[in-house]
């Protein structure tokens, strides 16, 4: 039977002590604050629900889309599939859908890695080589884009839920602050690329 941590719902390992995620120790017994919302789970159906509710808080805006795309990584990864699902925004925007999905340090290391490296390949002449590269990174980010949002909105969830116990609307309400989404994320990211990419002129 497979066995789910009570308090970040990631699938454990058989016969572990501790969840490898999150850190719970899981012969603790069990928390109904939290459980996977993969429905092959063995978990009541208001526990799933609940889980769902919490996703969903913290995802905001087009909550159900995502639930649906990590309920089919949930599967491919039950498979032993890889677990690619495309996302047209990631493919179409990279960084600046993360910074809309408040991910703002995958943002940033995204963009400044970006410019730095257009720059040295261009000190280079690696102008080919480099169009490359950054084709076959936009097509990664499509292909992996709902998987690393889903890490991330897991972790949030996890740590939220361990921190304010036996108080769901709270932590819905902490969800819904720490998630979302931001055009001044966004905006932000804008102004900070141009800005870069005028100190890296001079």
């Amino acid at each position: 039977m497979k066995m789910y941590c009570p308090n970040c719902g990631v699938q454990a390992t058989d016969g572990a002590n501790y969840c490898n995620t999150c850190g719970f120790k899981l012969n603790e017994g069990s928390n109904p604050q939290f459980a996977s919302y993969d429905s092959g789970a063995n978990f009541s159906r208001s526990e799933e629900s609940l889980t769902k509710e919490l996703f969903a808080a913290f995802v905001g805006a087009e909550a159900n889309y995502y639930l649906n795309k990590w309920q089919e990584i949930d599967s491919a990864i039950a498979r032993k599939k890889a677990p690619l699902n495309w996302n047209w925004f990631s493919f179409l925007f990279g960084p600046f859908w993360f910074a809309f999905r408040k991910m703002y340090l995958y943002a940033a290391i995204m963009l400044i890695g970006s410019i730095v490296v257009d720059e040295i390949a261009h000190e280079l002449g690696w102008g080919r080589s480099l169009r490359g590269a950054q084709i076959g990174f936009t097509v990664f980010l499509g292909l992996y884009g709902n998987y690393i949002y889903y890490k991330y909105a897991k972790e949030n969830v996890a740590k939220i839920t361990k921190s304010i116990p036996n108080n769901v609307q709270l932590q819905k309400e902490s969800l819904a602050a720490a998630g979302g989404t931001s055009w001044l994320g966004v905006g932000m990211a804008v102004v900070g690329t141009t800005i870069l990419g005028i100190l890296l002129e001079i």
